[in-house]
């Protein structure tokens, strides 16, 4: 878990600056990462071999804003313009199909062109946002707007890049230690992508296949209508198929995305618990000094200190006796004064000696209490660790298991894709057997077609003859009946 100097803290002048019209970022209570300088992110950028100019930074516009969200993207998410623009172009694909599928039955509706070039730029712009917004949560901005990539606000962008530099920093440190995972996941993912890859090609291979049946279905017979019809029938199974393994793949990305989470949150949970040990260490150090003393060391000094203030009482005791059975002459008062009065200060002393024991005694044992409570702490402590331990064990298992669990649908999936490769390679051998024999029959049309040809020309010049005898025959009929009149005419 990253902690911060207090150096990277805003300052209460930082914040009487956002009064006046300035470039300086709000800071926000919620913001667990420093505001950086307008030359210092620039720097940090472009040693991560991003594209950044200071100039950018500092009046940043909408082109510089796209274009470091995609290079950002790209980088973490492993998301590039090339499959957001591939995922707009299918959906444009698959419109326009429908479209002229609808047109192609009679429905008289059309695809709008224009329409389709307006609503590209404006899918890219907001695929490309809920992107960066999902990425930009996990970072600690959880307010990117459109404006943001529009209308970029020099404040905002500075704190939205600070957020960006706060995290390839930390991502830096913890690289080491998650070095053979991100391996491991990286490898994972490129053969999720590979599939994905195959998946795609086939999907778009069926869909061709199934263009050019549907064209062979309007030029032929009845009779292949009904085959045809069973292909795509056929063909339709197993395009829902691939959705299904589709569908398959994004749930596996899914569990993918959770237990990186997962494990980053666990691996904050143990820096956290590391960090409490250490303190724990350090005071337990600092009270291991003061059990360095030896406690039965001690109860014996007390013991023969305690010893002597009995002789001595004994001694005044007796010198007590001597001094009544003595006469109270001045001079044996003054001589018993003078044997007594180093006495007394030897009994003051030890009485000092005694207290000082007392309280030094009175001290041990609050330290050995304290010692006690430090051991009860640090027995709460080690079980603490042990639950810990005890779940990160677990999680590991679960990680395990998801994992084998993975590793079992990966070769559920290269199964099904190797049986749809091969279904593939049958309908490939029939698709091929079907045009051999559909040449076949289109030469057979084309002969017969010549011959119908032929024929036609044949009648047609038949009935350029019949007329021309009919015509012939006419000129003679009216002829004859012309004479005819003519000749009843002269004889009436």
């Amino acid at each position: 878990m990253s902690r911060y100097s207090s150096i990277y803290r805003p300052t209460p002048a930082s914040y009487r600056r956002g009064a006046a019209p300035s470039t300086e970022p709000h800071y926000l209570p919620g913001d667990n990462f420093p505001y950086l300088e307008s030359r210092e992110i620039s720097i940090s950028l472009q040693d991560c071999g991003f594209t950044a100019i200071e100039e950018n930074v500092i009046k940043p516009t909408s082109k510089y804003m796209r274009k470091i969200l995609e290079e950002t993207l790209e980088v973490f998410m492993g998301v590039n313009t090339d499959m957001i623009a591939n995922m707009v172009n299918e959906k444009k694909k698959e419109r326009s199909v429908n479209a002229e599928q609808s047109f192609a039955e009679g429905n008289g509706s059309t695809s709008n062109e224009d329409v389709d070039e307006d609503t590209t730029d404006s899918l890219l712009l907001v695929i490309l946002y809920r992107c960066a917004f999902q990425f930009f949560v996990g970072v600690g901005i959880r307010d990117l707007t459109l404006s943001d990539i529009l209308k970029p606000d020099p404040a905002r962008t500075r704190r939205i890049l600070s957020a960006l530099i706060n995290y390839i920093k930390f991502r830096n440190e913890q690289s080491v230690d998650q070095e053979p995972l991100e391996k491991e996941c990286e490898a994972e993912f490129t053969r999720m992508k590979k599939a994905q890859a195959n998946n795609d090609s086939l999907t778009s291979k069926i869909n061709q296949f199934k263009r050019k049946l549907e064209q062979d279905t309007s030029n032929d017979s009845a009779s292949k209508r009904a085959s045809l019809r069973q292909i795509t029938t056929y063909n339709t199974k197993l395009t829902t198929e691939l959705k299904k393994l589709k569908r398959t793949q994004e749930y596996l990305n899914n569990e993918l995305t959770k237990y990186k989470n997962e494990k980053f949150r666990l691996t904050e949970k143990i820096d956290d618990s590391d960090y409490l040990i250490n303190e724990a260490d350090r005071e337990l150090a600092t009270l291991r000094s003061y059990l360095q003393t030896d406690v039965k060391q001690t109860e014996t000094i007390i013991a023969d200190l305690k010893k002597d203030l009995s002789n001595h009482r004994d001694l005044i005791s007796q010198l007590a006796k001597q001094n009544s059975n003595l006469s109270f002459t001045i001079e044996s008062f003054l001589k018993v004064e003078s044997e007594i009065k180093p006495i007394f200060n030897q009994l003051d002393d030890t009485l000092k000696d005694l207290t000082r024991e007392e309280s030094t005694l009175s001290k041990l044992e609050k330290l050995n209490e304290y010692k006690s409570e430090l051991q009860l702490e640090t027995n709460e402590l080690t079980n603490q660790i042990d639950l810990i331990e005890k779940k990160l064990a677990n999680q590991q298992s679960l990680i395990e298991r998801l994992e084998k669990q993975q590793d079992s649908k990966l070769q559920q999936d290269q199964s099904k894709v190797k049986e749809l490769t091969d279904e593939l390679a049958e309908l490939n051998r029939e698709r091929e057997e079907f045009e051999a024999a559909l040449t076949l029959r289109n030469a057979t049309i084309e002969e017969y077609k010549l011959k119908i040809k032929l024929k036609r020309k044949e009648l047609e010049d038949d009935e350029r003859e019949v007329e021309l005898n009919l015509a012939k025959l006419n000129s003679h009929v009216k002829f004859y009946l012309s004479e005819m009149s003519k000749k009843l005419e002269s004889s009436v």
